[in-house]
């Protein structure tokens, strides 16, 4: 529809170093792959496909930032469950000793 295209073209276009990206790539591939593997899934003009790529790839590239600082936090959290993992037993060790010499 004419409002849906011209809501996917008041996005922001992409700068050069998005574009160079690995993820942009990637997602360009596999969006191309299924386009030409499904020829009628977008009927349209060029430049609406090429804005409803952009649209998805946004989604995309936000969806992977997320994840990316999910794992980060996830990391994080790890080692700190580790550190208070080990600071534990070594209490618990140091109140065994002082048990047992009693």
């Amino acid at each position: 529809t004419p409002d849906f295209a011209r809501g996917i073209d008041s996005l922001d276009s992409f700068d050069g170093e998005t574009m160079n990206t690995e993820l942009f790539r990637k997602f360009e591939d596999a969006f191309n792959i299924t386009l030409q593997n499904n020829p009628g899934i977008l009927p349209g003009a060029p430049t609406v496909i090429e804005s409803i790529k952009t649209a998805m790839f946004k989604v995309q590239k936000s969806k992977a930032t997320r994840e990316v600082e999910m794992r980060n936090q996830l990391e994080r959290l790890k080692g700190e469950m580790s550190t208070l993992e080990q600071q534990l037993s070594q209490q618990m060790g140091s109140m065994a000793m002082r048990k047992s010499e009693l």
